[in-house]
């Protein structure tokens, strides 16, 4: 499938590599070490930019983006810091169920736009319960249950949960000051560290129920971008091998023109390529069923097809991380050399929204449709 990037696409994924390349990689490993803060000042310069609130319509203060846009935007921000991407795509994951809620026209002004247009640089979101919904609601109305690996709950707006409710489920804003809420990091996570990461527990909380939510459809589209966040990833360790490779001299000659170097950055570059073109076809036909008015979806996108693009995705990514951490030899193992970071943080986002594991057992049953 041959997809032509439209100007708009082509300023917007410029604009998220210069802030990649200018504002996230000079500071990247000041974030990267355990204990450190919160990016505050990533966040409020992506939320700023427009990235946080990308889905929401024009009215609400959003672009009115579709998937497409928003994966040259994450697959940009991965090349600087997956950990920033992967805030990304749980914030743009959290504004795609709120616009798919049923909620009111005026709630969704509230939630979306009055705080985007008041404080466009405190504008933040996350999103919860995406894979298996571990969260419960009670018959007095309350939301319980617990999930791992939300990234930056505590510095959110607010958290849109996915929760289930009797045979089905249901989208509830959780802001995290309210009774109930206790966000735990996760201290001494492999990767994506400046996504700050932790367990988002919920003890019978009153939230805010907006309506009912078609979890698979959710589960697809972020899992799309998710897989952009990885070709991200692995192309940037790619040019950090490329570019040691060429400046590495082994034998009298450049490592780059050993064909077992040569053939390892080729090899991977054609996986993460094909990863990119899937991902893209998937998402092209996605914002085909995106009403542009609304944000909200007019049909049901393909999960099995989602999911296998996002599964090859971080498949590839985790493979090209670690070849690119060969070409370093032992240096790709330090802290000094930036391929050790890329290869952590594409383990990292394999373990969002549901492992690789998980999610092929989640689309197994279609087998047996076939």
């Amino acid at each position: 499938m041959d997809i032509e990037l439209t100007q708009e696409q082509s300023v917007m994924k410029e604009t998220a590599r210069l802030f990649a390349h200018k504002s996230l990689s000079p500071s990247v490993s000041q974030f990267d070490e355990m204990d450190a803060p919160y990016p505050a000042g990533w966040m409020d310069r992506a939320s700023e930019l427009g990235f946080m609130n990308m889905f929401a319509p024009p009215d609400y203060g959003g672009a009115g983006a579709r998937t497409l846009d928003a994966g040259l935007v994450i697959e940009e921000l991965a090349g600087g810091c997956a950990g920033m991407a992967a805030s990304v795509v749980a914030g743009l994951a959290g504004v795609l169920a709120v616009l798919n809620s049923g909620a009111p026209k005026e709630m969704l002004d509230r939630l979306l736009g009055e705080p985007f247009r008041e404080n466009p640089q405190g504008f933040r979101a996350t999103a919860a319960g995406l894979f298996t919904t571990p969260f419960r609601v009670a018959q007095d109305g309350t939301v319980s249950g617990e999930e791992a690996s939300v990234p930056g709950a505590e510095h959110t707006s607010f958290c849109a949960v996915l929760a289930r409710e009797g045979e089905g489920t249901s989208c509830w804003i959780i802001p995290p000051d309210l009774e109930g809420v206790e966000f735990t990091p996760m201290h001494g996570t492999l990767g994506i560290r400046p996504a700050r990461p932790g367990r988002l527990t919920l003890k019978r909380v009153e939230g805010i129920k907006l309506g009912a939510v078609d979890s698979d459809a959710l589960l697809a589209i972020a899992s799309t971008m998710l897989g952009c966040a990885a070709v991200g990833c692995a192309r940037a360790a790619l040019d950090d091998a490329e570019n040691y490779a060429r400046e590495r001299y082994q034998g009298g000659d450049q490592i780059i023109r050993h064909d077992t170097v040569a053939h390892l950055i080729l090899n991977n570059r054609a996986r993460i390529d094909a990863a990119r073109s899937r991902l893209w076809e998937i998402m092209a036909q996605n914002d085909a069923i995106i009403d542009p008015e609304t944000g909200a979806l007019k049909g049901k996108p393909d999960i099995r097809a989602a999911l296998l693009a996002r599964v090859f995705a971080i498949d590839a990514a985790q493979q090209a991380t670690i070849d690119a951490v060969q070409c370093f030899g032992g240096y790709g193992y330090m802290h000094d050399y930036p391929v050790e970071k890329r290869m952590r943080d594409a383990r990292s986002l394999g373990a969002l929204f549901g492992t690789n594991p998980d999610l092929l057992t989640y689309i197994k049953p279609s087998l047996a449709e076939g």
